[in-house]
């Protein structure tokens, strides 16, 4: 379909986005920033906040807009109990979901009410925030913030109601939530050398699951070997360094973080820690019997080796690889299989020498592979 413009409503369109602070500009911009289409928000006000039966009607358009390059396709679905309105913003010439700065907004089916709106912090959609509208009646609007599918923002009050979130751009909520959000913690790579060294590593190691032969250590064992990791040192020996703390989780010394907070945890790391794997060193709580407790004791087992790699891909979604022994898995099936207990983590360099099947007469370690950051 050919793209829709209302020339005449544009002068309009730049002066109310002006006023809600909808138009980008090149002074004062903000460091971390979504792909805006505010224009195309307010052009379609009558659809965003009227009746129900003027959207079922209404066909799916494009839309040029004046302040931004790209172009926003609105569209609608129904599904069970809502209507979902759906502003995509264009990627490579293409309008799909997930994508950088595109928003959901969802209205009942019966009432008309708009009861959420999503907007996606990536083209990954486990990065997102949800805006609500406060269940008290005042007139603010409540939202969470997500990062890979874990809340770490609840209750966040925005000082305006709903109806107005709806025609306000995403900069507008930011400037009102920037004292309670670090919004730099969705900032994806510029730079990422270090990223395609751990994708290198990570390819070596694939290519050596797949062609190894019998008596082989297992890919972790052989890791240790090239490393000179060894549980007893889980600290620091100058080479590889234990993880202290990562925000949102805490760490426990000797333990470790609850495995539950593994996958947003390792996330943080590749942003603080780009170019890393880590040694993530299964630790389960024991009585004085020795039986297994889903709780935090002075007694700790340390049972399971397994070694992780967080890295961004050249489209700058995050990757997390786990090899658990001869097996690559996910994070999500590691933490269902060791519910509630912790994971101490030790962090190493990536480097082009490490698993490289010509070179398996360096097996210990040496400080020209990896170096303490």
């Amino acid at each position: 379909m050919e793209p829709r413009t209302r020339p005449s409503a544009l002068v309009i369109v730049a002066g109310f986005a002006l006023l809600l602070g909808g138009v980008p500009s090149t002074a004062g911009a903000q460091p971390f920033s979504l792909p805006e289409h505010t224009e195309t928000r307010i052009l379609l006000q009558a659809l965003v906040t009227g009746p129900l039966s003027t959207v079922a009607v209404t066909e799916t358009s494009v839309h040029r807009q004046r302040f931004t390059p790209h172009r926003v396709q609105f569209s609608h679905e129904e599904q069970g109990d809502f209507h979902y309105l759906i502003f995509a913003n264009e990627v490579r010439g293409r309008f799909e979901l997930p994508t950088l700065g595109s928003w959901v907004i969802r209205r009942h089916r019966e009432t008309g009410t708009t009861d959420q709106i999503k907007i996606f912090l990536s083209d990954d959609e486990r990065f997102f925030v949800r805006l609500a509208p406060d269940g008290a009646g005042r007139p603010i609007t409540r939202m969470e913030v997500t990062l890979v599918d874990d809340v770490i923002y609840r209750d966040v009050v925005i000082p305006v109601p709903m109806e107005r979130v709806l025609v306000t751009a995403f900069a507008g909520i930011q400037r009102a939530t920037a004292a309670i959000v670090d919004w730099e913690l969705f900032r994806f790579p510029a730079d990422r050398t270090d990223h395609q060294t751990t994708e290198r590593m990570v390819g070596r190691i694939r290519a050596w699951l797949a062609d190894r032969e019998e008596g082989d250590p297992s890919a972790v064992d052989r890791l240790v070997m090239e490393t000179g990791f060894r549980d007893e040192n889980r600290h620091s020996d100058g080479r590889l360094t234990t993880v202290p703390s990562v925000r949102f989780a805490t760490v426990v010394p000797n333990v470790g973080l609850p495995i539950e907070d593994l996958r947003r945890s390792l996330y943080l790391l590749a942003q603080e820690h780009p170019g890393s794997f880590y040694f993530g060193s299964i630790n389960t709580p024991l009585r004085s019997d020795g039986s297994r407790v889903p709780a935090r004791t002075s007694t700790q087992h340390h049972h399971r080796l397994v070694i992780l790699f967080p890295y961004f891909d050249p489209r700058g979604r995050f990757q997390t690889v786990v090899i658990d022994e001869n097996s690559e898995i996910s994070v999500e099936l590691l933490r269902n299989r060791y519910e509630g207990e912790a994971i101490h983590l030790v962090r190493g360099r990536a480097h082009d020498e490490l698993f490289r099947t010509d070179a398996l007469h360096h097996l210990l370690f040496n400080q020209v592979l990896l170096n303490n950051e």
